[in-house]
This record gives structure tokens, sequence and C-alpha cells, in this order.
């Protein structure tokens, strides 16, 4: 890992030098606490980052009916643990009862206020951590300074708080952990959430206040060590069976591969990917033949590249028989994200989803692979299947089939 200036940020250690007859006030003791508390949050952030470690489901649970008849949803964030961008250990003992009307800013109320009734409204719901003081009791003498308080707390407990934007929230991965600002997200100031660490965006509720939950996205989240740049989608089903016309119809189009995050355009190189058609169709079979073509990024609104297409010329395309195999190389380690990193592309179970946009490119395509549930379960079930297993590098493998006999599957 590089070495960040900003890693300054951390307060410095300082611990008691404890000796026969030292005299020890507040400051002292709060200064032991301080000494193990950074030192966890270091460790946290440093070596491990932020995201949700564990649970904290968010689940629609009811509406609740305002004087003025408009309806806000009510949710439930489930028992979990996540780390803070700070380092602050977010957990969630019992399950919390959240009403998103409370938690948007007064600014997003009044801006729904002027909208309609049915028309959808998306939330995003966050979780940040706070302390709670705990035990009001007096002292039994004043300091010297004259301390006018009557009353103080005597524990303050690690808690959290919700809050809420219809602002969607910026990708807030940084290359270094260790000086993670976390500011995406945050709660405005006149939210009833007033944290004392950056936010863990959780889900989005899109709902209308007339009554009706459309949809309760928990995948929006960062998963902890789940931070590297990943193969989220490519354009064809992994080991499906096309028809020759399907299959040269795809290939007219090219073939596309998704990334979770933008990589840099200059690692895009000839050599990178490599197509290869085993003939096993026709008059031909066991051979194997190299399918030429030109390697292009794909770029969103602000020319951030978030994908690769694999163009063939139309002149150059090789007939397709049913009995061939299309075989599809990846060489991500060559392809290095916005941190100088390798893509972590290894192809696991040879599960990542095709794209829904594929399906304009062929009518009718294979049914998508379907994840078997315990391995869903095993990986979460608020991520959507990528490639890799945490290391990054990796060649990522796919194919597909030429038949007579496609694969019945159904546009969604």
């Amino acid at each position: 890992m590089i070495a960040s200036d900003k890693l300054c940020l951390s307060p410095y250690l300082d611990r008691l030098n404890y000796f026969y007859g030292q005299m020890l006030g507040v400051r002292d003791f709060q200064t032991e606490q301080d000494y193990f508390r950074e030192k966890i949050k270091l460790h946290n952030r440093c070596l491990h980052g932020f995201g949700v470690v564990c649970g904290l489901e968010v689940k629609f649970k009811e509406f609740h009916r305002e004087p003025d008849k408009t309806c806000w949803p009510i949710v439930t964030i489930g028992c979990g643990l996540a780390l803070d961008a700070d380092g602050n250990e977010l957990i969630v003992r019992e399950p919390l009862c959240v009403d998103l009307r409370r938690c948007l800013s007064k600014k997003d109320q009044e801006a729904l206020a002027k909208e309609n009734l049915d028309k959808p409204i998306t939330c995003y719901l966050s979780l940040r951590f706070r302390e709670t003081p705990l035990e009001p009791i007096r002292p039994v003498a004043l300091e010297a300074c004259g301390d006018s308080k009557t009353c103080h707390f005597g524990k303050l407990r690690d808690s959290v708080c919700c809050s809420a934007t219809l602002a969607e929230p910026a990708d807030d991965y940084v290359c270094d952990p260790c000086c993670a600002p976390g500011q995406a997200n945050a709660a405005s100031d006149d939210s009833c959430c007033h944290g004392d660490g950056p936010p863990i965006l959780l889900a989005s509720i899109t709902f209308t206040r007339d009554g009706n939950v459309k949809e309760v996205d928990n995948r929006l989240r960062v998963l902890l060590g789940q931070h590297a740049t990943k193969i989220v989608g490519v354009n064809w089903v992994h080991g499906g069976n096309y028809h020759p016309e399907q299959a040269d119809l795809l290939l007219q189009h090219g073939l596309r591969i998704r990334f979770s995050r933008p990589v840099r355009e200059a690692t895009l190189q000839p050599g990178v990917v490599d197509v290869l058609l085993y003939m096993g169709g026709g008059s031909i079979s066991g051979d194997v033949k190299h399918l030429t073509g030109k390697l292009k990024a794909e770029k969103d609104k602000t020319e951030k590249v978030i994908g690769l297409i694999y163009d063939f010329e139309k002149k150059k395309r090789e007939r397709l028989d049913p009995g061939d195999r299309i075989h599809v190389i990846f060489r991500s380690a060559f392809v290095l994200d916005a941190c100088c990193r390798p893509i972590d592309g290894l192809h696991v179970g040879g599960w990542v989803p095709r794209m829904e946009e594929a399906e304009k490119y062929v009518d009718h395509p294979p049914a998508p692979v379907h994840i078997p549930d315990d391995c869903v379960k095993r990986v979460g079930p608020f991520a959507n299947w990528a490639s890799g297993t945490g290391a990054a590098g990796g060649n990522f493998e796919s194919w597909f089939y030429v038949s007579e006999s496609p694969d019945q599957g159904q546009k969604t």
C-alpha cells in the first residue's frame, strides 16, 4: 500500500505513563480511553476499509398516514455490523424501526411537498455512528475553574442513528482507506441524525405518498472487503446455446464486458482479449481459429471507461455452424482501475450475469444462468453476483455454444 500524507489526520496516540504518587484527573482518564479507541479505529480503517460486514437488511414494515392523508413508509433495519470510513463500529443489536420522513432534512421534505402524490420517490437510507449519553449524575465536587454544570452523564454508549436523503449518493470509493473521508451521502444538519461519523449507505426505498412501495433495494450497499473493481456483466449467457443466426448477430454487435468501477483506458491494450472459435460442426471439426477484432472502450456520460467492446469486422466474421463453441479470454490482471490495481476478474462459478440491455441484440436469448440458493446465501443476498475472489488479478474466461436447438430464453 502506498503511504499517504493524509494519515496524519489520525490524532497522536498518547498513553499514560504511570508512577507512584501520580495525580490523575478527568483529562488523564479520557486520554487513556482515546488511546485504545483511536488505535482500534485506525486498525479498522487501514486494514479492513469500510462497508457492511453482515446483516443490516432493510425491509418495508408499514405506512404511516399523516393528517394531510399523505403516507410515509416505515422500514426496519435488521441486526448486523458495519464499519464506517472513520473506523467506527456500527452495531445494531436488535431491529431498528425507522420513519423515513423523520430521517429526511427539512429541505428534502419541503421539496417533496411540491411533488404529486402518485409520483415515485426514492430515498437513500444510511446508518451513522453516534455516542448516546447515559446515566445523568451530579458531581460531588466542582472543578477548580468553577464549572457551573449541575448534571453530567456518567456513561457514553456507542450507538447508531439513521439518515435519509433524496440525492443519489456519489461513489465514495477511495484508493487509500486510511484517509477515507466518507463525505458522500452525508446527513444534513437539520435531520434527526446528528451522528459523529460518516454514513454507511444501506438501501434505497422507492415509494409513492399515496401508499405504494415500489422497491426496497439492498444491493446499493458497499460490502466490507469487496472494494476491488470486478466484472459485473457481459452481453452473452455463459455456457448458453445460441442458434447460428443468434450467435452471428451477437458477434455483429460485439462482445461486451462491464466493470463495477471505471478503469484506465490506456491499459486496454491489444492482446488483453482473445476470442477463439472451436469448430465442432459442419465439414470441419477440431480446428481452432482466432477471431480477430478491435478492442474499444465503452464510456459513460462523463467519459469514464466502464466497460470494453470486442468489435468484429463484418468481412472477417467466421461462418458459425451448430457444434461450434466461442471461447472468450479476458486477461483482467493487465487492466487497471483508477487506483492502479488489477481487476479482480476470476469468473467464479461462471455466474457473472448477462447485462439487461444485451437482450436488445438477440431475440429470445438463452435463459440466464441460475445461481444455487446456498451460494447466494454464502455470498450475501444483497449483492449482485460478480467476478473475483477478493484477490486482484486472474483471467476471466467464458464461452457459449452454437446449436440448432438453442436454449428457450425469454425477454424479461
